[in-house]
């Protein structure tokens, strides 16, 4: 294809140095419509994407769907993103299988030009782990310069992509229409991608035309790539690579926070470590011109220290190193005359600094007794043989009774007089217990000692829930416990039945739950229909009957309070119910309001006639939104004086109700200059219209 290939991309490199990664990219605006049928464009355009077999990463715009996007190819997956609407394509990201691992995708159009559309695709490297962000934009995106601007798309999704993948590289492209027209909006977008780079990890801009048009981008629009004269079919992108290093103790424990370094630049080690018995002597690895992630271990040598017996006059016997924590090995026992030796004087056991161990003697006449240390269990600790009234030495306190803490020495080794024995003494651990709440209230604190138990406190109670027992365990104590309350909702039956006692459903609910009404139940005679649930199945705190309650089919109206009365009650949302005259009504002295609710059911007037309906307020009309059917009545006197919606018998949007049979004679609209509505019966204006047969209207 070289140069005859007319669509063009470009990319910027921002750091070109020994250090950097690479990423060969290639994009082509194909238009829209359908692409499942051969095209030269779209031949042409998957040719050139083939032949350029070390392509890392493809964006194509312009398929109407994914289906329509006839690019397979087994070294590569295609991710569509979504179609905006009013959008006639979308893009297609095409990616190294082997390289690459989708991580997010991303779909974003503006809410004043539904056009101006932007994609994303997050991808990870499956070698380095690192991650980049290809942030597509449609043409519209980036106005013409001098049109002013609408970035809200593409700038939603570059926010989304900084939050959610911090650390990822940006490069951010531009799908053009047509050539040269369109050339600044490539400058737009670069110059807009470098403002919004943040620590220097976006990795440029790349953009593409419309392959079609077979027109390259000027050459003054190609002035700020980096060593190109001229735009190519595919580019480079030259980024710097990233990696993270941490630092971790001996035992795996990290020191301070894994840090995130460009390729060939050096990681800043934290302050020395310290261990106990040991001297720091520096990292696993190299923490400078860094080239791969790693994890840096602490090195440490083990610490020695000089252990040396001396005789009584100075003089050295054996010197030994000793690692830190190990025991020394006396020499033989040493000899001097006129003198018994009795023993080293000193601890050379568990050594941790450097130490010097004396020979002790006594004249051989001299009266001697003999002082034994003790544990706890008899178990022997030390014997010295001590001249008669001087003092014996206790060994090192000890620490081998598991719960307890040694307070001392029980016996005489001062000024000894005769042999004696000295035992350690122990107190027992004692640990604080306590009991919490559900809401970590303390119930109770109480001091146990070692291996005892714990005494709970009474059960505690929660509304609306029952204690089941405690989190922990309070037996045979160890540690600093907390035992928390533990509890289960309280659960209770709601039963929906007939009056007579007929279940018709329960229901388990728990605490403060709300019961589903099951659906309407059939009425026990064919004379009625079912109106409503008859108590509260809401929020329930305690076991409840909700019963179903009927009202009859036909509900007979003899007087204008009953009227006005049924007429301002819910039963006019029932469909199956109709409301009868049973007479002429007179509504004078009758207060009427026009119901709010939606009229589902049926006024009959059976032919009588309906007098002296008079509204007063504002708007009002017999009846609000007809869904049901007035027949059969005549209206006399009607007074209407309100606004548009009360020039008609039915005020607001009627909704496919039925009016048959009505006459109005006699009535009056006091709105000026008004005149009744659709034949002055209903004010219609929406769909579906009402049906109305066989009414007139005489005045």
């Amino acid at each position: 294809m070289g140069k005859t290939f007319a669509s063009t991309l470009a990319a910027l490199a921002l750091v070109a140095t020994a250090n950097a990664g690479t990423i060969h990219v290639f994009a082509e605006y194909l238009g829209t419509g359908s692409y499942a049928s051969p095209s030269q464009a779209r031949q042409e355009a998957y040719a050139a994407f083939l032949e350029n077999n070390d392509i890392d990463f493809g964006v194509f715009y312009g398929p109407s769907s994914a289906g329509n996007f006839g690019f397979t190819h087994a070294d590569y997956t295609k991710s569509a993103s979504d179609k905006a609407s009013g959008v006639s394509g979308f893009h297609i990201f095409v990616y190294k299988t082997a390289r690459w691992r989708l991580v997010q995708q991303y779909n974003m159009q503006t809410a004043s030009n539904k056009k101006n559309s932007a994609n994303a695709c997050v991808v990870e490297d499956k070698t380095t782990g690192e991650q980049f962000a290809f942030v597509m934009s449609t043409g519209n995106t980036f106005r013409y310069v001098g049109q002013g601007s609408d970035i809200s798309a593409i700038s939603a999704i570059r926010s989304s992509c900084k939050t959610d993948y911090p650390n990822a590289k940006m490069l951010f492209g531009l799908s053009l229409k047509n050539g040269v027209e369109y050339s600044n909006h490539a400058q737009t977008i670069v110059n807009w991608g470098f403002t919004e780079a943040r620590d220097g990890t976006s990795c440029g801009a790349i953009y593409a035309q419309n392959h079609a048009s077979r027109s390259a981008l000027s050459a003054s629009s190609a002035s700020w790539l980096d060593n190109a004269t001229e735009p190519a079919a595919t580019a480079t992108v030259t980024y710097r690579q990233q990696f993270t290093i941490a630092f971790e103790d001996w035992d795996g424990t990290p020191i301070g926070n894994a840090q995130t370094v460009y390729a060939g630049e050096d990681a800043t080690p934290p302050a020395d470590p310290t261990r106990a018995g040991y001297t720091f002597t520096g990292w696993s690895g190299s923490y400078q011109n860094v080239q791969a992630s790693a994890t840096l271990t602490a090195q440490y040598t083990i610490n020695t220290y000089t252990v040396r017996f001396l005789d009584w006059d100075g003089s050295v016997l054996k010197s030994e190193t000793v690692n830190h924590g190990s025991d020394a090995t006396p020499p033989a026992d040493p000899m001097r005359q006129g003198f018994r030796f009795t023993g080293w004087q000193g601890n050379y056991t568990g050594i941790t600094a450097a130490t010097d161990i004396t020979a002790t003697y006594i004249e051989a006449t001299a009266v001697t007794h003999w002082v034994t240390f003790l544990d706890w269990d008899n178990t022997q600790l030390s014997r010295q043989e001590i001249v008669e009234g001087e003092d014996a030495i206790p060994p090192a306190n000890p620490d081998n009774r598991a719960g307890y803490h040694f307070t001392g020495w029980q016996g005489t080794y001062e000024n000894v007089q005769q042999d004696e024995t000295v035992t350690a003494v122990y107190a027992i651990n004692t640990y604080t217990v306590t009991f919490e709440d559900w809401d970590e209230t303390i119930l109770k604190t109480e001091t146990v000692n070692h291996g005892s138990d714990a005494t709970p406190p009474a059960n505690p109670s929660r509304t609306g829930w029952h204690f089941t027992g405690w989190s922990g365990v309070y037996q045979n104590i160890q540690t600093a416990t907390t035992i928390t309350a533990q509890y289960e909702i309280d659960t209770f039956t709601v039963t929906f039945q007939y009056t007579n006692g007929t279940v018709i459903a329960t229901q388990t609910v728990n605490y403060q739950a709300s019961a589903t009404a099951p659906a309407n139940p059939e009425p026990l005679d064919a004379d009625s229909v079912f109106y409503r649930w008859d108590g509260k199945y809401t929020s329930v705190t305690n076991d409840i009957d909700v019963f179903a309650i009927f009202v009859p089919k036909v509900i007979e109206i003899g007087t204008g309070v009953e009227f006005a009365e049924y007429m301002a009650s819910s039963l006019v949302s029932l469909s199956g119910v109709t409301f009868a005259l049973t007479n002429n009504i007179s509504m004078s002295g009758v207060t009427y309001t026009r119901p709010t609710a939606d009229f589902y059911a049926t006024l009959d007037g059976r032919g009588h006639t309906l007098t002296r309906l008079s509204l007063t307020k504002d708007g009002p009309s017999l009846i609000s939104i007809l869904r049901g059917t007035v027949r059969d009545l005549r209206i006399a006197g009607y007074n209407s004086p309100g606004n548009v919606g009360g020039t008609s018998l039915i005020a607001s949007s009627s909704r496919g109700g039925t009016l048959s049979g009505v006459v109005l004679t006699n009535c009056t609209w006091s709105l000026p200059n008004a005149t009744p509505g659709t034949s002055g019966f209903i004010y219609e204006t929406s769909n579906p219209m009402s049906t109305i047969t066989n009414c007139w209207l005489v005045n």
